[in-house]
This record gives C-alpha cells, sequence and structure tokens, in this order.
C-alpha cells in the first residue's frame, strides 16, 4: 500500500473549518479533478458519487465519521478511472495552540506488479500533489471567507 498525504495549518475558529472540510456534497466545488459531488445517503456515514472533469464517475463510502475530527471514504474502484486495486481517502483536522493543522491522506494500491509501485508513486505524487494543493488553497479560501463574515 502506497500513501500520499497533505497538510495545511489554518488560523481559524475550528467550528467553520469542520464546516468546509467535512461538507462532503461541496467537496466538488473545492476540488479542481471533480465536476460534482452527490451524497447518496444519510446518516452519520454518509456516501457519495463522485464525477471527475471528464464526466466519468465512481461511488463512495464513508467508512469513518468523527465528527469535528475526521472522516474517511473507500473508493469502489471497479468503475474507477485511475488503475488502483483499493483506495481510500481520509480528511480531519487536529486543533494545536492557536492553529488547526488541516490534512489529508490517501492510502492506495495500484494495479500492477509491487515492483512497479515506486514508479507509480513518483507519477501519483506530481499527478495528484498540484490538484491537492488547489483544493487545500480553496478551503482556506472559503474558510477565511466565513471567519470574516
Amino acid at each position: 500500500m502506497l500513501t500520499l498525504h497533505a497538510e495545511r495549518t489554518i488560523q481559524a475558529p475550528t467550528d467553520i473549518i469542520w464546516d468546509v472540510i467535512s461538507d462532503v456534497e461541496r467537496y466538488a466545488e473545492y476540488a479542481p479533478n471533480l465536476s460534482r459531488a452527490v451524497k447518496v445517503g444519510d446518516g452519520q456515514t454518509p456516501s457519495r458519487r463522485c464525477w471527475d472533469t471528464q464526466g466519468r464517475g465512481w461511488n463512495e463510502a464513508c467508512v469513518l465519521w468523527e465528527e469535528g475530527k475526521q472522516y474517511s471514504y473507500v473508493i469502489d474502484t471497479s468503475d474507477y478511472p485511475y488503475p488502483f486495486v483499493q483506495m481510500k481517502g481520509t480528511w480531519g483536522m487536529d486543533p494545536q495552540a492557536d492553529t488547526v493543522r488541516v490534512w489529508m491522506r490517501f492510502d492506495y494500491t495500484p494495479k500492477g506488479p509491487a515492483l512497479l509501485y515506486p514508479l507509480v508513486q513518483n507519477r501519483i505524487k506530481r499527478v495528484f500533489a498540484p490538484v491537492i494543493e488547489e483544493l487545500l488553497d480553496n478551503w482556506e479560501a472559503e474558510i477565511a471567507q466565513r471567519a470574516t463574515a
């Protein structure tokens, strides 16, 4: 299994930060690689369906929801447009003294032989690190706007 991780330190009220990063239906507004995200289940662990900017869709099942702390989705890779056997995304926040560390982590297993994993890892970082940074920028802008409203 491989991991892609990113984080950002933000100075804002924790309730505003959590409201932004946990809004699973608005996730596509912040993620530049997505065109839409729709909640397909209610309750404590809301599943969702996502579509990329090329119109390809897939399902994600929420497997963890710790209110005010973190949540995780497991992606149904049977219709996922990327070559992964398994993928899980976790998003969260950790309040510090006067800031909040906002983070996301993607654990994945690529299709193909393990011998190629280092090459895949490098490619994933090159392709998705800028996407994640833009998502964090968009979250931070939304948080700042709400904090000053």
